[in-house]
């Protein structure tokens, strides 16, 4: 007859070498599925030990062991005659301690259980990835926030800047029109009326004519820059309205006829003083060397706009050149070609004898006029 299995008995929990102690489970048992006693352990633990043993009076030296923690190993572990199991660092969790005996006839005890708590730390608690995220997006909200706004105050103090820049630009403009040109005009008349009372004496007919060439040419730059200068000229429309004016003023005298293709649906499109400012003296300069230069007879202005990009060609029916046999002076080339490329753009010229000139510039719209 086989002699009845040891009885298991926990004897001793050991954390990290000092003695832990155990607590009725707080559930309501049930002795075949739930253990009767509970133990807490704190977080970061390092070894954690389990003495047993088994009590039998028959060949209590033969008594064999076996031990599993349910939640961390899936099989038991033998452990022959050894009365403890040893751990390293539990996870925090849920576990029950189960540990059996067996005799000398291979019979085995029922299982001594040890509901096992370990605590996490609070970075492994449920709750902190969802704290953490929420911190994480409050401080994410606050520093885009921050940036936000002081790029707002760094914007909207250059939008004022700007501002203060146009109401100065637009004072200057107005000034320089209304004083400046005013005196031009009553020295015009005066050359006029002192031309007219000349009659008879050639000299000061003469002297008080070229007075008069000079003051209009005074007037028509003062008109340049009065327009560079008026922020209310900082757009596509208004620049291709005022190179079509300037362009029929130029050769309204002149033995070369002016024809044009400019669209008349044109955005205003922002464009910057600077820009167009130096677009059109590369304009004017062209202008300059069709009427000095070119022997033409016929000039054509066409602008268009296709992906935010400016196409305006100066085209002419004249004597035309070898385009590498001129120098840079010569005929203003360079001076085009330097205004273009501060501008973001460039200028094409195609020429050859007796083909006539085209020049062509091209130049990107900024995105914003600040």
């Amino acid at each position: 007859m086989d002699e009845p299995p040891p009885t298991v008995i926990l004897e001793e929990i050991l954390a990290n070498g000092q003695p832990q102690s155990v607590s009725p489970h707080p559930i309501p048992i049930d002795l075949e599925e739930n253990p009767p006693l509970a133990l807490t352990l704190p977080p970061g633990l390092g070894e954690i030990e389990f003495h047993y043993t088994g009590l039998s009076f028959a060949a209590p030296q033969q008594i064999r062991f076996r031990y599993r923690l349910d939640g961390l190993d899936k099989d038991w572990s033998e452990a022959g005659t050894r009365r403890a199991a040893y751990f390293h660092r539990l996870p925090p969790g849920e576990f029950i301690f189960r540990v059996s005996a067996c005799n000398a006839d291979g019979v085995w005890s029922k299982d001594a259980t040890l509901a096992v708590t370990v605590l996490p730390h609070f970075w492994e608690t449920r709750w902190f990835p969802i704290a953490a995220g929420s911190a994480l997006l409050t401080v994410t909200i606050g520093i885009v926030s921050l940036v936000m706004r002081s790029r707002y105050k760094r914007r909207l103090a250059r939008v004022e800047m700007q501002h203060a820049v146009e109401r100065e630009r637009l004072r200057i403009s107005q000034d320089m029109h209304d004083d400046i040109g005013g005196i031009l005009t009553r020295v015009s008349i005066m050359s006029d009326v002192g031309e007219s009372a000349a009659d008879g004496n050639e000299t000061a007919r003469g002297q008080f004519e070229r007075i008069g060439k000079q003051v209009r040419s005074a007037v028509q730059s003062l008109d340049e820059i009065v327009w560079a200068t008026n922020p209310k000229n900082d757009n596509l429309r208004r620049f291709a309205d005022y190179v079509g004016r300037f362009a029929d003023e130029f050769f309204e005298n002149t033995s070369v006829r002016c024809w044009q293709e400019i669209p008349t649906d044109l955005p205003e499109q922002p464009l910057r003083a600077d820009v167009r400012h130096d677009i059109f003296l590369a304009v004017k300069e062209a202008f300059h060397n069709v009427l000095k230069h070119s022997e033409a007879t016929e000039v054509w202005l066409k602008l268009a706009v296709q992906d935010r990009t400016v196409r305006l060609t100066i085209d002419d029916n004249g004597r035309g050149f070898h385009p590498e046999d001129v120098s840079g002076s010569g005929n203003g080339l360079n001076n085009i070609q330097s205004r273009l490329t501060e501008c973001g753009g460039r200028a094409e010229i195609v020429s050859a004898p007796l083909q006539g000139t085209k020049i062509q510039f091209t130049f990107p719209l900024p995105v914003s006029c600040e």
